[in-house]
């Protein structure tokens, strides 16, 4: 992911992060382990990473239907910064 400017990568990554501490914490793996291998990816600037992301966000039983109570708000914040940062960086790697 060499084109794409780093300071978006390092703000998807850390909000990436969060999400990840934030899904921890309300005892939900699955979705934490899911991040973290997209993060990870992301990390080692391989694109499919924000495809594994963006992938969580569609379709019955994703991540848009997660919710985490009290922290719902917050993680949706999280959530919906992580989507829009991700879909810029794919759209700016296949030049649209």
């Amino acid at each position: 992911m060499n084109p794409v400017p780093d300071g978006e990568v390092d703000r998807l990554l850390a909000t990436l992060e969060s999400m990840v501490v934030l899904l921890r914490s309300s005892d939900e793996p699955f979705w934490a382990d899911w991040i973290e291998h997209a993060r990870n990816e992301i990390q080692r600037r391989d694109a499919h990473g924000l495809d594994r992301l963006l992938g969580a966000y569609g379709g019955m039983g994703s991540l848009n239907d997660l919710y985490l109570g009290r922290e719902a708000a917050r993680f949706d914040a999280l959530k919906d910064d992580a989507w829009l940062i991700a879909r810029d960086l794919r759209a700016e790697l296949r030049g649209a």
